[in-house]
């Protein structure tokens, strides 16, 4: 019996028919969902106060997670470039050059990128830009009411020390609630410290171009310091709690690893 060829058989036609469709549907549904992740962005789901007081809650501490773990690999990296530059061999080596080239690349991709997730406009998931965003959309969600209930059961409430009305005047303005122009404020600043660190991650670590972009670590320190102010704020007034600073503490002894030799020397 001859064997049919693909160019005759049916089933061979239908599976060419489907795939065009596939892909065609897979396409309409990516857009969907972006589509969709724009519309809540810009035109959010009416949740009543409380509703987006505790989204913005949770949102805030998730955040800061982020944050935290960019500031405590920067901590790393500054701690690891100390070591190299007091060492008395390899502060002059070419070879520990070539391995410093390799470690400050990763180092600068990566932490570019975190800012410029944080500022991201098209972002689905939680990030700085989304919560200041939603606040200055409604800004009577933070109010000083809400922050004054944080001070519940404290001494400040007890012994009548009231420290909270000059606080949230201190990071909301003078008004019942968290000025939109303090929030707007706040946005502008961060965009304006990390302009070039953002153009860079756009245009040299998302994307591969022939454009130069001149970011320094300065401009990115500058920016990461930018959000950490900002998050201090924000992270006080939806929580109540303080936040001393975004880099953390290490208990563990991470520098331990280079205290030992990690190749033999080779024999001549």
């Amino acid at each position: 019996m001859a064997k049919r060829s693909k160019w005759t058989s049916k089933g061979w036609w239908k599976y060419q028919a489907r795939r065009p469709r596939a892909a065609a549907t897979k396409a309409v549904v990516s857009l969907a969902s972006r589509a969709k992740a724009l519309r809540l962005l810009y035109f959010p789901t009416k949740l009543s106060d409380d509703e987006l007081f505790a989204k913005l809650t949770k949102d805030v501490v998730e955040i800061k997670n982020h944050i935290t773990m960019a500031f405590k690999y920067r901590k790393i990296f500054r701690d690891t470039t100390e070591m190299l530059q007091k060492h008395p061999t390899l502060s002059t080596s070419p070879d520990a050059g070539y391995w410093y080239d390799w470690l400050r690349t990763l180092y600068a991709h990566y932490i570019v990128m975190s800012v410029r997730r944080e500022l991201d406009r098209g972002a689905t998931s939680p990030n700085l830009f989304r919560l200041l965003h939603e606040i200055s959309k409604r800004p009577e969600i933070l109010s000083r009411a809400r922050y004054e209930a944080f001070f519940e059961g404290t001494v400040f409430k007890e012994h009548g020390l009231n420290v909270w009305d000059t606080q949230f005047t201190e990071m909301a303005g003078p008004g019942a609630f968290i000025d939109p122009k303090v929030v707007r404020k706040d946005i502008d600043e961060v965009d304006k410290q990390a302009k070039l660190v953002v153009l860079y991650a756009n245009k040299i670590v998302a994307h591969r171009t022939t454009e130069s972009v001149q970011t320094t670590l300065k401009h990115v320190n500058d920016s990461l310091e930018a959000i950490e102010k900002v998050l201090q704020k924000y992270y006080s007034l939806l929580t109540g709690g303080g936040l001393m600073g975004a880099e953390p503490s290490i208990i563990n002894n991470w520098q331990a690893a280079f205290t030992v030799p990690w190749i033999s020397p080779v024999e001549d």
